[in-house]
Parts: C-alpha cells; structure tokens; sequence
C-alpha cells in the first residue's frame, strides 16, 4: 500500500487548499507551494501545474522570466490582464478572464477566440478610453458557447447589440452591467435567457439605459435581481415585468454599488408596493422603503411571510409612527425569517420608541438581527435636537421619561436601566455563552434609555435557541460556539 504521501491526486489537492480558492480576483501567492513543490519530484511535477493556475500581469514584487513564463502558460485557468507587456497571450485553456484596464484590445479578442471553453469573462473598460474599439469585442464574446458569468463595466451600446452576445451564450447564468450607457429596445429578436438566473442592473435611471426594463422580460427563470434604487429608476415597469415574466425571482436586492450619500434619491412612496407586489414568495429582500405603513405591512406579509428567511430595511431620515410596531409583526409571522437588519439615514430612531419591536415573539429562527440607527449622545452633539434627535442624559426621575409616548415601556417587561450598564452586559452575556465585542469593552451606548434597549434586546437574544449574532449600532456580540477556542 503505498505512502499517503505517494499519491499524487492527495498531493495535488493538499497544493489547491494551501494556496488559493482560485477565485478570479484572489492574490495569488505562490510562496507555500514553490517550497512544497521542492519535496521531491512527485511533488514537483504534481504541484507545478497550481503554480500556474492564476496569473496577473501585475506581477508587483516579483518578476518572472519570459521563456519561464511562456513554458508554463498552458497550465493557467484564470488570468487577470492589467498591462499588454507580459508574455500571457499564449495561454489555451482558460476558464476566467479579467481584463482590468484598457490594453490593446485586438490582442485581447484574439485570446478570446483562442480560449473558445472561457466560462468567466470580466471587462472594466475604462471612463473615456475609445468606445469604437468595443466594436471588437462584440463577435468574440459571442464565440463563448460555454460562457456563465460576463460582467461589462462602463460599456457604451450605441453600437453593440447586447442580444447578439446573450443569445450566443445560451449557458449564461449570471450577468452584471455596471454603469452602461445607451442601452435600448435591442432585445426584439433575442430569444429566452432561460439558463440567466442572476441579473445585476447597476445604472443611472432612466436616460442611460432605458432599455433595462424590457431585458427581465427575456428572463424567465431569473431568481435573483440587484438594482440602483434611484429616484429616476421605473419601478413601475420593472415591478410589471417582474410580475409577469419572472415567476421565479427570490431575491431582490440593493446593488453593491449604491451608496447612502444619496438616498434621498430613492423612489417615493408609492413605488414601494409596486415592488414588493412584483413577486410572490420572496426569500430574501434587502433594499430602502420610504416608510414601513400599515399597508405595506400587510402587503409583505400576504405575499412574502411564508417565505422570507432575509430581511433588510432600510429609511430615510423619520419613518411611520407604526414602523417599530410593524417590523414587530414582521419579526413574529415570518417564521422561516434567519436573518433581520433594519437602520436609518439622515435621522435616528427614539431608544423608548424602539421597545416597541419587543411588542410579539420573534421567529423561533432566527440567527441575526442588526440594528443600527438608535439616537445617542454621540449623535446629538453633532446635529443637534433640531434633526430629530433627544436628549436622553437627564437623572431618571420615575417614569416621566416616557411621558412623551403613547405606551408605557414597563408595560412590555422594561425595568428601570440606569445609564453605565456596560459592566453589567459584559457579565450577562459572558454568563449565557456570548463573546464581548471587541468594540464596546470599555464603552457605553451613551444614554440610559439606549442601554435600556440594548439591555432588552440581550435579554431577547440569549433567549432565543438559534440567535448567534446581534448588533446594536456599533455594537456586536457573538454567541461562542465550538471552535472559538474559548
């Protein structure tokens, strides 16, 4: 029976795991492997083909020689092009191409028609670099029969016809457009995308690309959506396409790229039931709502409670009065619900008036509830009362701390919580199995009636079998579970 260590398929797959998860975007260092690979001739001749797996053309602190490199070439899978000077155009057998900058593009389509089994394609063209050369690009792209993911970023389409690439890669899974600019009606004659099932539409709405919209409706077994929730973006149309040609979607998502700088951008109001109303049974929803009204409460629970394991909302600056009662209502029909975040910009919530979220018991599963936007001192020394904050530092005086509320907190299991109870958490949390954050050792929320939220949201936590993970602004505990070395 030979040696573990005679077997070349455990060697091979000890090299993968040492050095990299051979995502297209990982830094690759090859230090750990060029030793193991010195062993002895097993293993190097086992491990020098994942020593050329990745290849940048940034090559930063190390310098590879030319006859080396071009010896080697046929072992890499995925190539990441910043510069047109390295001896990279050789290579075969790609599955993932990131073109970083703008380089000589004609070289670049050239290894697209010699890698005809890419199956990750990334182009950043950059601002103001020459749009006709992306004339070039269009028949290469559309050789990838086998291409599953393609993200295009800064791309202008006045002359390229988007459809000719997608109906030319009938595998494509996933798709992101990140700021493009001229794309219209040129899906007439493009058939069903039925293998597209991720679709990122990253843009500003609606004159850059008005033809968003009419994609979803080549879409049919979309599951998941990440948009730019902007104020120009047509939510009524994109919500009616949803609806009646993307019965699969699951996921409607902010995109990665939107910023809280500019929320006050977002749709209004009355956008916000369109969207929740453009699928049925939704798993995971994350993006900002004007307000959390009665109607659209019952309009997300009607279509979205059974199935809802991730929820994230989030406002601009005040809120419904009911919005704390409501996310309460929330947090107790969904039952499958794993994850809860909610927060606030351009304003901040009541401490007292978040104890309304304790009103119903939450779901027996969830794992993560994150909340941040709670008022403190810290916030009111900046804006000042006039932005909606309070001041909440005054001595406890009995319960005239509530009197500008319409509920009695004590009425909901709230006892009397002075301020500089952080001591007191520490010791409470370390006592049920919860690390401290590392952030709030030696700090406080700041007001008394913060650290009574905080104190009740513990308490909730701790009693929940699932819960793992809770965040108050800034603050983060962790359940301790096996592994943690504690």
């Amino acid at each position: 029976m030979p040696h573990l260590f005679e077997i070349s398929e455990l060697i091979y797959r000890i090299g993968w795991f040492l050095c990299f998860n051979c995502e297209l975007e990982d830094y690759f260092d090859p230090q750990d492997l060029i030793v193991c690979s010195q062993v002895n001739r097993l293993f190097h001749k086992t491990l020098t083909p994942l020593l050329w797996m990745v290849i940048t053309t940034d090559f930063r602190d190390y310098t590879l020689p030319i006859d080396v490199v071009e010896a080697n070439i046929h072992h890499t899978r995925h190539l990441v092009i910043y510069s047109s000077d390295q001896p990279i155009w050789g290579a075969t057998n790609l599955r993932t191409l990131l073109v970083h900058r703008f380089i000589e593009t004609r070289r670049v389509v050239d290894l697209i028609h010699s890698n005809p089994h890419l199956t990750s394609v990334e182009w950043h063209f950059p601002v103001g670099a020459d749009r006709d050369q992306q004339t070039l690009i269009l028949p290469a792209l559309a050789t990838l029969s086998q291409l599953r993911y393609l993200y295009l970023r800064n791309w202008r389409f006045e002359n390229i016809d988007l459809a000719v690439v997608l109906c030319s890669t009938p595998l494509l899974l996933e798709l992101n457009l990140y700021l493009p600019h001229g794309l219209g009606g040129c899906f007439d004659q493009c058939r069903p995308l039925e293998n597209l099932t991720i679709l990122w539409l990253s843009c500003f709405w609606p004159k850059a690309s008005p033809g968003f919209p009419q994609l979803l409706r080549y879409c049919p077994n979309l599951e998941t959506l990440y948009l730019n929730p902007l104020l120009e973006c047509p939510i009524v149309e994109l919500s009616t396409n949803l609806r009646e040609c993307c019965p699969r979607l699951k996921t409607l998502k902010c995109g990665p790229y939107f910023h809280h700088d500019i929320f006050e951008r977002i749709w209004p109001a009355d956008k916000d039931l369109a969207l929740i109303e453009s699928a049925a049974g939704l798993d995971d929803f994350d993006l900002p709502l004007c307000d959390l009204t009665s109607t659209v409460l019952q309009t997300l629970l009607t279509r979205h409670a059974h199935t809802l394991t991730k929820l994230a909302l989030f406002f601009y600056r005040g809120g419904d009065p009911g919005t704390m009662a409501n996310m309460s209502s929330i947090l107790a029909s969904c039952l499958s619900l794993r994850e809860f975040t909610a927060g606030i910009v351009g304003g901040a919530w009541k401490p007292i008036e978040c104890l309304r979220l304790f009103e119903h018991s939450w779901s027996q599963n969830l794992r993560l509830f994150e909340f941040s936007g709670v008022s403190t001192d810290l916030y009111r020394s900046a804006y000042g009362d006039d932005d909606g904050f309070y001041d909440d530092s005054e001595p406890y005086s009995g319960n005239d701390v509530f009197e500008d509320f319409d509920f009695d907190p004590s009425e909901i299991g709230v006892e009397e919580c002075q301020e500089g109870t952080s001591g007191q958490e520490v010791k409470f949390m370390a006592q049920h199995g919860w690390r401290v954050p590392e952030n709030g050792k030696d700090r406080q929320l700041q007001s008394r009636d913060s650290n009574i939220l905080c104190r009740r949201l513990l308490e909730r936590a701790v009693s929940m079998p699932l819960m793992d993970e809770v965040q108050l602004n800034i603050f983060s505990w962790r359940k301790i579970t096996v592994g943690d070395g504690e």
